[in-house]
């Protein structure tokens, strides 16, 4: 297996470690149920008690995968890399990093954790790969009673029903002193202090990614220069972070993005040279550039792309925007730190981004991800991490197989293969035969692919 090639290669990690990552690893592999520690240690040679004791150490998990990526050839392959964060269920008052977070599923922010995953995406194969994960500090967010601000004057409209006839009118007064509530000028939320807490929380948030790009820059460096992020990432203190590390970001804008045209024609007049001509309509691309080459389809409809080099003042910067246009409709804004990069590749980057909601689908739903019953926060991120890294070589166990490699993936099957080649072997063992003169056989590829599902 490519992981014990790895392991027993990898210096940094003592070999009882090693051994124990590669048992780990490997009982995932084909483990069904909840991957909690007791119910793992079931399925091999690992005692609860020092599995336990083993999470609670730091593994490096991101070196780990880029070792993977070396032996299965990967990093010969055009990459990018890809953030993005994921909601996990979790219950209780104990556990760290416990908080208020955005889930997806439930549409609105509940109580649980959330994992923080850098994976990297593959332009040749059209699919992602997992590289760290990390899990986002806890939201002190609350639904607290806003506070009010004193004011005077203030005119108050109220309906009353008239007794004469029972109509219902409207009477306004002017109290000459009451309490009105302000709001937050950059999400128009109503604030009880001078700062917002919401904006606050999300300002930390982003320094804490920054910080979790930081740590896996010296292997991104060496494998990308782009990073691919959601309409969520489209901060400045994010864009500009990126930049300073040495990446170059492709995210989402809004459709009313806020956005000039530079100004490009002969400078008159003494003064100030003029910079910008005008203010971005979604509504006119008549001054973009138009790809007529292309034949895209997005949501199985013909999209066609615009591009042109704006500045915008949220960032302070220059863009290369690309337009998505669906029916004559501008349906996405695209944009890139990188002007030279052309409007297709910024659009098959972009496209490329939502592999990493596959991982976070696969982790949950086959890997065990979000299933680890402990508390400590050094404990969950072991687990979530070694249960994407299975996925990993899961994958890439798919891609490297000749005979299967432009089908479909499944991991439900693949998970089913390597339980029924498991089983068998034990079997085998136990009679005391060799498992490997057996592997040809038809009686054995049969009853491997017993149970598996096509994608």
């Amino acid at each position: 297996m490519i992981i014990n090639k790895v392991l027993n290669k990898f210096s940094k990690i003592s070999k009882p470690k090693s051994k124990f990552l590669i048992k780990f690893i490997t009982i995932l592999l084909y483990f069904s149920g909840k991957a909690n520690i007791k119910n793992i240690s079931r399925h091999g040679d690992i005692a609860p008690r020092t599995a336990y004791r083993q999470i609670q150490n730091d593994v490096p998990f991101n070196e780990i995968n880029y070792e993977i990526y070396g032996v299965a050839d990967i990093l010969k392959h055009e990459l990018v890399a890809i953030i993005d964060c994921t909601f996990l269920k979790k219950s209780g008052k104990c556990t760290e990093n416990l908080g208020s977070f955005y889930s997806s599923e439930l549409e609105k922010i509940t109580k649980g954790l959330e994992a923080s995953v850098i994976a990297i995406g593959d332009l040749v194969d059209k699919t992602a790969y997992f590289l760290d994960s990390e899990l986002s500090p806890g939201s002190k967010y609350t639904r607290e009673r806003i506070a009010k601000i004193e004011a005077l004057d203030v005119q108050r409209t109220r309906s009353v029903e008239q007794l004469d006839g029972y109509k219902k009118i409207e009477i306004t007064t002017t109290q000459t002193k009451s309490y009105v509530h302000t709001t937050c000028p950059q999400c128009h939320r109503e604030i009880a202090y001078t700062t917002c807490q919401y904006c606050d929380e999300i300002e930390s948030k982003i320094s804490f990614y920054l910080e979790q790009l930081k740590k896996n820059i010296h292997l991104l460096k060496q494998m990308t220069k782009y990073i691919v992020a959601d309409g969520f990432y489209a901060k400045h203190k994010f864009i500009d972070g990126c930049i300073t590390l040495g990446l170059d970001v492709i995210t989402k804008l809004r459709v009313d993005a806020n956005l000039k045209y530079l100004y490009e024609g002969q400078q008159l007049g003494r003064g100030a040279p003029k910079k910008y001509d005008g203010k971005f309509n979604p509504k006119d691309l008549s001054r973009f550039e138009k790809m007529n080459d292309l034949d895209l389809k997005m949501d199985d409809e013909k999209a066609e792309l615009y591009s042109k080099i704006m500045y915008s003042p949220q960032f302070q910067r220059q863009l290369k925007i690309v337009v998505v246009s669906k029916n004559g409709k501008c349906s996405q804004i695209l944009c890139s730190t990188d002007l030279t990069l052309s409007a297709r590749k910024i659009f098959e980057i972009y496209a490329l981004r939502f592999q990493i909601e596959y991982i976070f689908r696969d982790g949950k739903s086959h890997m065990g991800l979000g299933d680890a019953q402990v508390r400590k926060a050094s404990s969950l991120n072991f687990q979530n991490n070694a249960c994407l890294t299975a996925l990993n070589l899961l994958k890439i166990e798919h891609y490297l197989d000749p005979d299967h490699r432009d089908k479909a993936l499944s991991i439900y099957s693949k998970k089913q293969q390597k339980y029924n080649e498991m089983f068998i072997q034990t079997i085998l063992l136990n009679l005391g035969e060799n498992p490997e003169l057996y592997k040809n056989q038809s009686w054995y590829i049969e009853l491997k692919n017993f149970g598996s599902i096509s994608a």
